[in-house]
C-alpha cells in the first residue's frame, strides 16, 4: 500500500519531510533528547533508518508495504533496529567497522555489515564519517552515513538541525560547555566525507534540514577556515 492510499489514523504517527521521506520522534527516557528515525519509501518498499522504537510502530510501518531493509548508522543507533528487523522479516543493516558490537542477544535473520561505497537499498550509497579528534567529550566520532541519487543525506550523531535555518555540530545544542576544537574537528570529517551535491539532510537528533543543508554547512566550514 502506498502512503496516499493509506488512513490518517495509520500514518499520523509518521511527520511528512518529502513526498517519500518521512520521520517519527520519541524521547529518550535516560537522558530527555528525542531519538528521530527516517522511513523512504521507493517503489518497490520502504527503508527506516535508525529506528528507535515505540508501541504500534511496526504495525504502522507495513501502510508503506514491504520492508526492504532496516540500516543502523552508528552502534550508539541500535535503538529498536533489531526488534523492527525481526518483526519486519527484513535484511539489518550495521556499520562493518563495529561488527563486534553487533546486538547478539538478538538473532536476526539476513543481518548485513556494511562498508563505505557500498549501495544500499533504495540505492543508497554509503560514507564513511571519522574525525580525527573528538567531538563529544574526549570522544571521537565514527559512523556512517547515506545518500541519495537525489542529493539527500542521513546522519547519524555528527550534526543536527535547529530549526529550519541552523545547521549544528556534535554536542552543539545537546551537551553545554562544547569546545571550538570539537566543532572544529565534526565540521573537518564532514568537509571529508560529504560531497557538495548533498543539499538536504536527515539527522538521528534535531531537525531536519531540507534544500539547504548544503549551504549551511559550506557556510560553517569556511568560518572555521574549511573550503
Amino acid at each position: 500500500m502506498q502512503p496516499g492510499q493509506s488512513s490518517f489514523s495509520e500514518l499520523n504517527m509518521f511527520r511528512p519531510i518529502e513526498k517519500d521521506a518521512f520521520a517519527w520522534n520519541v524521547p529518550d527516557a535516560e537522558f530527555g533528547e528525542i531519538m528521530v528515525g527516517h522511513v523512504l519509501v521507493g517503489d518497490n518498499g520502504y527503508v527506516i533508518i535508525d529506528p528507535p522504537m515505540m508501541p504500534g510502530l511496526v504495525d504502522s510501518l507495513r501502510v508503506f508495504g514491504d520492508c526492504l531493509a532496516v540500516i543502523i548508522l552508528t552502534p550508539t543507533h541500535k535503538r529498536g533496529g533489531s526488534i523492527a528487523a525481526v518483526q519486519l522479516s527484513a535484511p539489518h543493516y550495521f556499520p562493518g567497522f563495529a561488527s563486534e558490537s553487533y546486538p547478539a542477544h538478538i538473532e536476526v535473520p539476513g543481518k548485513v555489515f556494511y562498508n563505505p561505497g557500498d549501495l544500499l537499498p533504495l540505492n543508497l550509497k554509503v560514507m564513511e564519517i571519522q574525525t580525527g579528534g573528538p567531538v563529544f567529550g574526549d570522544h571521537p566520532m565514527h559512523e556512517m552515513a547515506l545518500m541519495d541519487e537525489t542529493g539527500r543525506a542521513f546522519f547519524a550523531d555528527i550534526c543536527h538541525g535547529s530549526g529550519r535555518e541552523k545547521l549544528e555540530i556534535g554536542p552543539e545544542g545537546v551537551i553545554p560547555g562544547h569546545t571550538d576544537e570539537q566543532i572544529s574537528n565534526g565540521l573537518e570529517a564532514l568537509a571529508k566525507a560529504v560531497p557538495p551535491t548533498v543539499v538536504t539532510g536527515f539527522f538521528g537528533h534535531g531537525d531536519d534540514l531540507v534544500g539547504n543543508f548544503g549551504k549551511l554547512l559550506s557556510d560553517r566550514m569556511k568560518k572555521f577556515g574549511y573550503k
